[in-house]
């Protein structure tokens, strides 16, 4: 009996079609996994800009920076700090105005003004921020304490 020579070495259709498979639906469940870790980084980005605002227009309304009250408006895709008393009679030149995602919902107080001075609020305000299945609440309570 005669053997075939050993020299033919190589990959059957087989075994090209099932590697490429393999791929495949690995790379499916890599791209559907970092579309919920993208969607969720920003909302947690998102949040976190909102929550920096606030902070930031809390510490200069108790630094007394430019001797003026300070706030902070939500709008569909940006936050805008702002001097002065409210929004439609703020100094626009002092604008500080920060974009958020297209994704991202705001209910609740649109409008949140710090004291100079006491930093305090004029109100307590919450805010909901809700993104695909991601929803968070922002507290601002009577003394300033913001809370999520």
């Amino acid at each position: 009996m005669e053997t075939l020579p050993r020299d033919n070495y190589g990959f059957t259709l087989v075994e090209v079609v099932v590697a490429i498979f393999l791929l495949s639906f690995v790379a499916a469940i890599s791209v559907g996994s970092y579309q919920i870790y993208r969607q969720k980084n920003d909302f947690f980005l998102a949040r976190d800009t909102v929550l920096t605002a606030l902070r930031r227009a809390e510490t200069k309304a108790r630094a007394v920076s430019a001797d003026s009250d300070w706030g902070v408006s939500f709008f569909d895709q940006q936050v805008i700090i702002f001097k002065g008393a409210s929004f439609q009679t703020r100094f626009q030149e002092f604008d500080e105005t920060h974009d958020l995602p297209a994704t991202l919902n705001i209910a609740g107080d649109t409008e949140i003004i710090f004291h100079k001075f006491t930093g305090q609020p004029t109100a307590p305000a919450a805010l909901n921020l809700s993104a695909n299945d991601a929803k968070t609440t922002i507290q601002v309570n009577s003394k300033g304490f913001i809370a999520y």
